[in-house]
């Protein structure tokens, strides 16, 4: 609830953008949905504010040495599949159009907010689509709304 970034957009541009960062999410939301989309998006953990300062404290030393840190989950879920496989292959600079397109920017805006020319927008959507394995905009937003907590 970052008053610059939508849902969980802004942990999917880090880890594009800082493959090798260890990314923690600490959040109040807590729910099945906001943890598997937090995975979704390239994670490394989940922290939920429900807990003591000092387990928080020793989960991010944990983390800090490697360990990946996920509440359980009632379904278990393929780290590699889904929308975090989906969305592996994506440049930075394709990810922000993904992003930019999920929010309903047409190409125009797109180009216009990230300063670069409309074909190099369409350039990139064609590689996406291609990428994401769909044929238009709508199927292209629906992997990527896959990012987002419900």
């Amino acid at each position: 609830m970052l008053p610059d970034a939508q849902g969980l957009t802004a942990l999917a541009v880090l880890r594009a953008e800082l493959p090798y960062a260890r990314l923690v999410l600490i959040s109040a939301r807590e729910e099945e949905g906001v943890v598997r989309s937090a995975l979704s998006c390239g994670a490394d953990a989940f922290l939920g504010k429900s807990q003591s300062m000092t387990q928080i404290v020793e989960n991010l030393r944990l983390i800090m040495q490697g360990q990946r840190i996920f509440p359980p989950l009632k379904q278990p879920i393929d780290p590699l599949g889904g929308a975090q496989t989906a969305i592996a292959g994506l440049s930075p600079a394709q990810l922000r159009i993904l992003i930019a397109l999920a929010d309903g920017r047409l190409n125009k805006q797109i180009a216009h907010d990230l300063q670069i020319a409309e074909p190099t927008v369409k350039s990139h959507l064609s590689s996406i689509f291609k990428k994401l394995g769909v044929s238009n905009r709508t199927q292209a937003v629906l992997v990527a709304r896959q990012l987002l907590p419900s």
